[in-house]
């Protein structure tokens, strides 16, 4: 993404959920980021694996709308590990500090941290005389299993043991139904002072049911952008539907061509179209023996969820079949883990020759959500 897109393109909050790095997404603005929240959270709220009938589990989740963050926790006495799903906005440090009675810093929490990178870290929090500090750097005691962002949200998924792996390391207790949590988030993406973007929340624990916890889920998602196209694009399968989300430069055309091995159009991907207007087409791209070619406009099969347009940018969520309409219709495959793309936009509304710089291909990552 050009250095203009990065400033401009702002990075849903995942709640039970990789374009890593230090720069905001670009796909979701920040109103719209906090319009979704909800949606969301109730969508993507899997639980990380089943847990034995045999043992203790317990589960709950804490929500601080003030601080844009979610988390969910899982403790299993079978392996005497917990499981913390945590998500906060991309490109944006968010954290949750444990056992803070008060919700205060001065109760000297333990706390989990996530800088805008999608790097963990542990620390003890403190109040120092002047301001708010970053506390004491803990020794590492998590094991990252998943690391995903989705429409401007990163989740990462997090196992460590229940006891601490010292004093100043939270340790997890089954007998306890509840646990009072500092929630907080940055406007940047190094940890610093929160602002007003924080909140104290209690997680309440409950018996992890066994026909629940026996759901796996079977999500699947991922972020890619082009830096030449000016174009992003989050795309997540689950059940039978495919969600696209695609992100290009106001007033212009912007799209993507799905499974293009060589990252040629001479590879006949499926394509998605936006023109200026909003307006979204589906095509089969092929290379007329002169120029680019259009390709064949293809019968609609997707239904357009929203359009916002705010920063230059417009944004547009999309859903269609997982299962082409057609075998011209590409058919999303969730037990893939990668996908070659052509990523390209145009100089005018209507859909045309991209130029020479405007586009790109790009490889999409695909994790489990």
């Amino acid at each position: 993404m050009a250095s203009s897109v990065e400033l401009k393109m702002l990075g849903l909050l995942v709640f039970s959920l990789t374009l890593l790095g230090s720069y905001s997404d670009p796909l979701f603005s920040r109103k719209l980021r906090r319009e979704n929240l909800n949606q969301v959270y109730s969508t993507f709220n899997h639980q990380p694996k089943p847990i034995s009938p045999s043992t203790l589990a317990l589960s709950g989740d804490a929500y601080s709308e003030d601080a844009f963050t979610g988390m969910t926790v899982l403790l299993d006495e079978s392996d005497a590990s917990v499981i913390i799903s945590l998500s906060g906005i991309s490109g944006n440090w968010f954290g949750v500090g444990f056992d803070a009675p008060n919700y205060l810093m001065a109760d000297n929490p333990y706390a989990i941290i996530i800088d805008g990178a999608g790097k963990v870290s542990e620390r003890k929090l403190d109040t120092p005389d002047v301001g708010h500090g970053p506390g004491t750097l803990l020794e590492s005691s998590i094991e990252v299993l998943s690391a995903v962002e989705i429409q401007g949200n990163m989740l990462v998924t997090m196992k460590r043991a229940l006891v601490g792996k010292s004093p100043d390391h939270y340790t997890f207790d089954a007998t306890k139904p509840s646990i009072p949590l500092l929630m907080a988030s940055g406007p940047a993406a190094e940890l610093g002072y929160h602002l007003d973007r924080k909140s104290g929340e209690t997680l309440n624990l409950a018996i992890h049911h066994q026909e629940k916890s026996a759901e796996v889920s079977t999500a699947v998602g991922g972020t890619v952008s082009s830096e030449a196209a000016s174009t992003s694009m989050t795309l997540l399968l689950e059940d039978s539907m495919a969600t696209v989300t695609m992100s290009g430069p106001s007033g212009m055309w912007f799209g993507v061509g799905f499974d293009a091995p060589n990252f040629l159009m001479a590879d006949f991907p499926y394509a998605i179209i936006v023109d200026g207007s909003g307006e979204v087409s589906e095509r089969k791209l092929n290379t007329p023996d002169v120029g680019h070619g259009p390709g064949t406009l293809l019968e609609p099969s997707v239904e357009v969820l929203s359009t916002v347009e705010e920063d230059g940018f417009k944004t547009v969520v999309i859903r269609r079949a997982l299962v082409g309409a057609s075998s011209d219709h590409y058919t999303f495959d969730a037990s893939k883990t990668s996908l070659p793309l052509l990523i390209a936009s145009g100089t005018a509304a209507e859909f045309g020759y991209h130029g020479v710089e405007q586009k790109s291909g790009e490889t999409l990552s695909l994790g489990k959500i």
